[in-house]
């Protein structure tokens, strides 16, 4: 028996609900910091202009982090079932499934909303004084959308392996190699949104 597996044995349910809650919570609170930081810095840097641009594609982006999420929470579930069960090889076989799964979906979706970006920024409410800057703002983080995809899912997966701590070092590194290309990028370069 390992260790994970002697520590659900044997611990009481409220140590096991707090060690494995707490890097779960902390993970989900850094990555919702992502779309303040990148606030502060248009807002400190570009204007309100860019945040308004900000706003106008914040559902794009948080579409793309649900399809990703939805992927990512079906897989982990099953691979959580399965690990428990002792189907390891199953259990492998899925996440390598879910992996396919995750290009299979968004690969197209990001294709597809590239190529209808500029009526869909208009139904998101971007008028003429928006347009060009949400439309630069949507095509510059639409290639990043895979990874971000990507990450959703392998942090998810590092979850369902009873690795919160793991994922929560992961989201807390994109967090602030976000911050660090916000500063050198807006701050610094002056790049913008549009």
């Amino acid at each position: 028996m390992g260790q994970q597996e002697k520590a659900l044995a044997q611990e009481g349910v409220g140590h096991l609900l707090l060690r494995f809650s707490i890097p779960i919570m902390l993970s989900y609170l850094v990555s919702e910091l992502y779309s303040m930081v990148d606030t502060f810095f248009v807002g400190n840097y570009i204007g309100g202009l860019g945040v308004r641009s900000l706003n106008v594609v914040f559902p794009v982006q948080r579409i793309l982090i649900a399809v990703a999420m939805m992927v990512a929470l079906g897989v982990q579930t099953e691979v959580s079932n399965l690990l428990g069960q002792k189907h390891t090889e199953e259990a492998s076989t899925l996440m390598n499934e879910g992996n396919k799964l995750v290009l299979a979906i968004n690969i197209p979706l990001i294709v597809l909303l590239f190529l209808v970006r500029a009526p869909l920024l208009v139904a998101l409410g971007a008028g003429k004084e928006l347009m060009a800057a949400s439309e630069v703002y949507l095509t510059g983080i639409l290639p990043g959308a895979l990874f971000l995809a990507w990450g959703i899912y392998l942090t998810q997966l590092l979850l369902a392996l009873g690795k919160g701590r793991q994922a929560m070092v992961a989201t807390v590194i994109g967090a602030l190699v976000n911050l660090v290309l916000d500063y050198l990028l807006v701050a610094k370069a002056g790049i913008g949104v549009g």
